[in-house]
């Protein structure tokens, strides 16, 4: 079946359709169409998106099989579990964002100790250096005895 028809199946929109089968959400092959490649898709694995996307599916009947308040309570309830699925993938996206940034701050952080240390010690060559220039350097002459 292809995209177009998949979408409609799923009750989703093209676009929707092919971000499913990108993201490994909707299986499809690619094989080739009268304008380039197009995707293929089963009817199993329009049923697999179904299962593991809670997917709705429209049923017409003249007359509900369930009475209207109970529909909407399952719906709601339907919905509600949706939106907390939604906002714990948020939570966790965020938490891990939160994770990564913790990292990259703290090779920063490490890399900036390296780098007081290494001037840390540079300043203390240097320290060296200015004590010896401090130190009076006794004159020899040309015959061996010390002057001054």
């Amino acid at each position: 079946m292809t995209l177009k028809q998949a979408a409609s199946a799923l009750n989703i929109s093209v676009a929707t359709a092919r971000r499913w089968t990108k993201d490994g959400r909707l299986e499809a092959s690619i094989v080739n169409g009268p304008h380039g490649n197009a995707f293929d898709i089963s009817q199993e694995a329009i049923d697999k998106a179904k299962d593991d996307h809670r997917v709705p599916m429209i049923i017409q009947s003249v007359e509900p099989a369930v009475p209207v308040a109970e529909m909407k309570r399952i719906v709601m309830d339907s919905m509600k579990d949706v939106i907390d699925d939604v906002i714990q993938g948020l939570r966790d996206d965020r938490q891990q964002e939160n994770m990564q940034r913790q990292m990259d701050l703290m090779m920063a952080l490490n890399r900036k100790d390296a780098e007081i240390a290494t001037l840390r010690e540079e300043i203390a060559t240097l320290r060296g250096v200015i004590e010896g220039l401090k130190t009076p350097v006794k004159k020899r002459s040309i015959f061996g005895r010390s002057r001054g």
